[in-house]
């Protein structure tokens, strides 16, 4: 640290070492105070965590989910009524072609 930065914490100078080529202040040993109390405070670090993320993640992928499987009931819907349409055009063109051999207009080999 600097002599301003020791000066404005009031650092005890008598403690530390002055390295002249840099012009600061090293200190290498520092006294403080240990208590234990009930309650622990952690010191805070300024981080906001990632919850919000993690909610966010949580909503994107319910509301992407529900889009998905709307779309997907809709498609069996659409695929059901062009089967059961297929399959009544595909009856009928058979029914025709068994009549026209029963008549004997058409011969299967």
């Amino acid at each position: 640290m600097t002599d301003k930065q020791a000066k404005d914490m009031s650092a005890a100078i008598d403690s530390g070492r002055y390295d002249n080529d840099k012009n600061l202040w090293f200190f290498y040993e520092a006294k403080f105070e240990v208590t234990n109390n009930v309650t622990f405070k952690m010191p805070t670090t300024g981080a906001t965590g990632v919850w919000k993320f993690i909610f966010y993640g949580f909503g994107t992928m319910a509301i992407l989910g529900t889009g998905l499987i709307i779309c997907d009931l809709k498609n069996k819907k659409t695929r059901k009524l062009k089967k059961k349409k297929n399959n009544i055009k595909k009856y009928r063109v058979c029914a025709f072609a068994y009549t026209l051999y029963f008549l004997g207009i058409i011969d299967y080999a």
